[in-house]
């Protein structure tokens, strides 16, 4: 019998359309791969393909090696599906002139009418005697520990900003192809949860003063694993990637909170399990992306409702 027999049978099975231009495939065939394709804004450097790439971490590599009890001789270490081997054999090709790398096949479209079906229903607006509560952060890999967070985050007062960061601040600060997800694909995701009010694309890494007037804000709050979290001024050595402190003009005017998630999972904690098991996941990817590929080549338009 099939998956969902039992469910049908009860006319319980609902099949809801896909967000077109992501899925998780897509997602960990980034981490495996190292891939900058999806970040639009990139160094010339990190654009020429002229040179071999780095198509899976050192870590991962090591873990995949050739005496590694793990690595499957059906794949080879740096080789993490279509797109990877393709960069990776056109790098191999000494006569290939240098070139600027293509957009990826397919990404994420994202029109306003799409956000607006993202944002719902949503009838509460930002009020002059609403108390806001402005949570800004990088909310990739959306889980279950950023909903926590910000269900905790919603308590403290009655209007939730939710501030996500751009690629390349992100980028800044973590390195590697950090975020493993683009601004409008992580906006789509807080969108997504209940207990957000509205969404400040963009946000800047700093809180200004004018970002806390502009958005009435009454309360910054932060998670505990933000080195900043402190209402301290922080030591200079705290700095990540020369951007300063985020929270210097909330914490003066003592409008700086941490919120505590309790839940350990962190989206660094799921894409180190992943590169952990890369061999694995490397030969579920070739056939996952074959699969995705074959459906990105053969959709038809289905109107989003």
């Amino acid at each position: 019998g099939g998956l969902f027999d039992e469910v049908i049978a009860a006319g319980r099975l609902r099949i809801v359309k896909r967000t077109e231009g992501t899925s998780t495939t897509v997602l960990i065939g980034r981490l495996l791969s190292m891939s900058k394709e999806h970040l639009l804004s990139r160094t010339l450097e990190e654009q020429l393909v002229g040179h071999k790439p780095s198509l899976v971490s050192v870590e991962a590599q090591a873990r995949s090696g050739p005496h590694s009890p793990h690595r499957s001789p059906q794949c080879a270490p740096a080789i993490v599906g279509i797109a990877a081997q393709a960069a990776l054999a056109a790098a191999d090709d000494p006569q290939r002139p240098a070139s600027v790398s293509e957009s990826p096949l397919w990404m994420l479209l994202p029109t306003m009418s799409r956000m607006v079906l993202f944002f719902g229903e949503r009838s509460r607006r930002l009020e002059p005697t609403a108390r806001v509560v402005y949570a800004p952060g990088e909310w990739d890999l959306f889980h279950i520990g950023h909903v926590r967070f910000l269900a905790r985050a919603r308590k403290l007062g009655d209007f939730l900003i939710v501030g996500c960061y751009t690629d390349e601040t992100i980028h800044r600060k973590k390195g590697r192809n950090y975020p493993l997800q683009t601004l409008h694909e992580r906006a789509l995701n807080v969108l997504a949860c209940r207990h957000v009010d509205d969404v400040l694309l963009g946000a800047p890494w700093k809180v200004t003063r004018d970002l806390l007037t502009t958005l009435n804000v009454s309360v910054v709050v932060t998670g505990l694993t933000n080195p900043y979290a402190t209402t301290e001024v922080p030591p200079p050595d705290s700095d990540i990637g020369g951007l300063g402190d985020p929270f210097g003009e909330p914490r003066s005017a003592a409008r700086l909170a941490v919120v505590q998630s309790e839940c350990s999972l962190t989206m660094d904690v799921i894409a180190e399990r992943i590169m952990q098991n890369s061999a694995t996941f490397a030969l579920r990817q070739i056939a996952k992306e074959s699969a995705e590929l074959g459906y990105n080549q053969s959709k038809n338009f289905v109107a989003e409702t």
